[in-house]
């Protein structure tokens, strides 16, 4: 008889066990990844789509949160916080609850010092209930993305497509400006450019030269050999994002026969 109680109740402790939820620290739910890996803001508010990645279980529900500094005038580092979940209340901060992941990111709140590489702490949660709310963290991590200034080209002249002879010089300007987040306005910006050209046919643009935009902007002046584009590129960098000016095509010509010989002499002139 006392054997068989004792089988009886190793045999119920084994089918409560079978019945319970598996606890968080056995779900294996590690995190790979956070998206995006940068944002470039204008001047005005932008909806972007936070994402964290993870190599879950596919048999458990998991959710996630983000926090990040990017908003000022708050405690902690806890400025962003976005969850794709939902929480009955008696959170610390006030959460942006999205299941898509989307946050609207206001930069004029944020000011220009808040440019560059910003945190971005991710936790992931176990769903134990299946009820919607979050409950245990079963993984966390701790990555960055990094915010940048919007930039933009100014052009210098609205001629976009010229026709030059063989040899004849080609101006080519124009002037980089980038999103001030504490005015709300787009300022000059001293840098360096890429000047690119795109032969007629080709697939894509080449490097040409690095030209300096100071205050006035970038002026370069090339000579006529090929048909093609021409534009300005700036790769961006810690705090501001790429942009392209606006092309300039050319159509390069040859001279012949006496009309060519008159205009040649006209050039030495």
């Amino acid at each position: 008889m006392r054997i068989a109680l004792v089988v009886a109740v190793v045999m119920a402790a084994a089918v409560l066990a079978a019945a319970s939820p598996a606890h968080a620290d056995e779900i294996s739910c590690p995190i790979t990844g956070t998206a995006p890996a940068s944002v470039t803001l204008g001047t005005s508010p932008e909806q972007v789509q936070f994402d964290v990645m993870t190599a879950c279980d596919s048999a458990h529900p998991v959710n996630w949160a983000l926090e990040s500094d990017i908003t000022p005038y708050s405690s902690g580092h806890s400025w962003l916080l976005l969850r794709n979940y939902a929480y009955p209340g008696g959170e610390k901060f006030t959460y942006h609850q999205d299941p898509s992941g989307y946050f609207t990111i206001d930069p004029l709140a944020l000011g220009n010092d808040r440019a560059g590489v910003r945190p971005l702490y991710a936790s992931a949660f176990y769903d134990a209930n299946r009820d919607g709310i979050a409950q245990e963290p079963v993984s966390s991590s701790q990555s960055s993305f990094v915010l940048r200034r919007s930039t933009t080209f100014r052009e210098a002249g609205p001629d976009r497509t010229q026709r030059r002879r063989m040899g004849e010089s080609i101006k080519i300007s124009a002037a980089i400006q980038r999103a001030n987040w504490n005015t709300g306005s787009y300022d000059a910006y001293t840098t360096s450019v890429m000047l690119q050209f795109r032969p007629n046919g080709a697939a894509s643009f080449e490097n040409v030269k690095p030209v300096w935009n100071g205050s006035d902007g970038a002026t370069a002046w090339v000579t006529a050999e090929r048909s093609g584009t021409w534009r300005y590129h700036f790769d961006g960098d810690a705090t501001s994002g790429p942009s392209d000016s606006s092309a300039t095509t050319v159509t390069v010509t040859r001279c012949h026969g006496r009309w060519a010989h008159g205009w040649s002499r006209r050039s030495a002139a």
